[in-house]
Parts: C-alpha cells; structure tokens; sequence
C-alpha cells in the first residue's frame, strides 16, 4: 500500500515537471527566441552605431549632449558604449535600475567591435559565445571567469600529482578524515599554529567545491611563478645580447679609428752642414 502511493506520489511529481518543462521549452523556442533575436538586432545596431561614432573627433559633444538633454546621467569615466546604450535603452528614471543590465549590453558591444564584428555579424558571435552573460564575463585576454579557474585547476592538478622540492610535508599515513573521494587525489587539511610554533592537523576534507577553489589558487600560484621565471630568463637573455652588442659595437669602433688613424711614426731628418769658404 505504501509503496503504491510512493510510486503515486513520484509519478505525480513527474508527471508535474514534465508539464513545466514542456511550457518552458516552447518558452525558450518562441518567446524567449523571438525577444532576444529582437534584442540581438537592436545591439547590432548600437555596434554599427558606435563603430561610426569612434571614427568621428567631435562624438564626445554631441553624445553628452544628447545625455543631458533627456536627463541621463553620466561622468567623465563613462564609456562611448555605455553612454550609448543608456541613451538607446534608459531614461532618467530607468538608467539606475537597470544599470547592471545596461553594463552587460555595453561589455557586448565592445567585445565585439574588438573583435571586428558588425550589426550583421553580431547575432552569430554572441550565440557562438553562448549569451550575453558569457560575453560579460571576458577578461582582457579573451576568456571567461569560469574558463580561467578551469585551466588553474587542471594546471595544479597535472603539477602537483608529481612530487617535487617544493611540496611542505611528504611520505606521512592519511587518516580517515583526510581521505579523498574514490577517484580523486587530493583532499584538503586545516592547520593550526600551535604556541611553541609547531602545526597541527585539526581539520580534514574530501569536500570536492572546496579541494577544487584551492586547487584553483595552486594553480594561479603556479601560473604566477612560471611568469616571473620566464621574465627573470628572459632578462637574463636580454642582458646577455646587450653585452654581446656592445662588444661587437666597441670592436667594430676600434678596428674602424685604427684604420683610419694610422699609427704615427716620427722620422729624423739630419741635414748635412752648409760648406763655408775657406780663408786664405
């Protein structure tokens, strides 16, 4: 009986998500399709817009003139593209409320004129970066928040599954508490700092969200010191061909003045004495 109104009850619930589902699927298809191909259009052409302004000395002017005269407010920090998108999607009493919005669509169109991309072109490129949200989260490199802790992660995790000098502490029995998950390898230990200056281990986890912000930090760590190592070689280079150079500089100097200059070699010249005549 039980287990008949379990199999009920489930299949209810089912039955429920499903129906949910299906209303959001037609959702995404056409309403929610619609808006943001609607959207992207108008995006496209704020991007053809201000790839027009940009070309233009006298923008600054008129863009913030146009600002003042419905009210929007604005600073000397304000973006071309973001004074755009205000003009064309707030108003005086909107801009503030919806300025997180406002960032987002300005982050797209400068991404995208950095990328060469058109009115035309704009749909495509923000569907093949999967949204607005994606492209909002680009760095100055090209890639997103998430995707840069990714590669941290994976970084730390192929660099610190080989042993090395610089590990801390090595070669001691894992306790209970400090046990990985099956199939992973790593799991984290809080330490405390005792008064005689010692640590102890009074915490350990296998909590995969948390080994895995660390292993992120490992991995900027990582990251960083590879950076500074090259930089550090590639000065040593630098310096070297500098020496190299002038060396090359001095002697080249040298053999040039010498050829030039021919070494002087003083010459003495004795003139044989005058004859005088003889008295008689």
């Amino acid at each position: 009986m039980t287990n008949t109104t379990t199999q009920t009850q489930t299949a209810t619930f089912a039955d429920a998500i499903d129906d949910i589902v299906e209303k959001r699927i037609r959702w995404e298809q056409g309403t929610y399709a619609a808006a943001n191909a609607e959207l992207y259009s108008i995006l496209g052409d704020c991007l053809d817009l201000f790839i027009a302004l940009k070309r233009r000395m006298d923008v600054s002017k008129e863009v913030n003139a146009l600002l003042d005269l419905r009210g929007i407010t604005y600073n000397t920090a304000t973006s071309l593209e973001l004074k755009l998108v205000r003009l064309v999607f707030a108003s005086a009493n909107t801009a503030s409320r919806i300025e997180n919005r406002l960032f987002s669509y300005a982050r797209v169109i400068r991404v995208a004129a950095d990328a060469k991309q058109t009115g035309a072109t704009l749909a495509q490129f923000i569907a093949e970066r999967h949204g607005i949200d994606e492209i909002r989260r680009v760095n100055k490199d090209g890639v997103t928040s998430a995707d840069k802790q990714k590669a941290q992660v994976e970084l730390a995790r192929t660099k610190l599954l080989t042993p090395s000098d610089s590990e801390l502490f090595t070669n001691f029995d894992l306790p209970d508490p400090l046990q990985p998950k099956a199939g992973e390898q790593f799991s984290l230990a809080l330490v405390r700092k005792n008064a005689d200056g010692t640590g102890s281990i009074v915490f350990g986890t296998d909590n995969v969200a948390a080994v895995t912000a660390v292993l992120a930090l490992a991995g900027k760590a990582l990251q960083e010191h590879a950076v500074k190592t090259a930089e550090a070689e590639t000065a040593k280079e630098v310096a070297a061909v500098k020496q190299r150079n002038m060396a090359e500089l001095e002697a080249v100097m040298a053999e040039t003045l010498g050829a030039k200059q021919p070494q002087f070699v003083p010459q003495l010249t004795i003139s044989a004495p005058v004859a005088e005549p003889e008295l008689v």
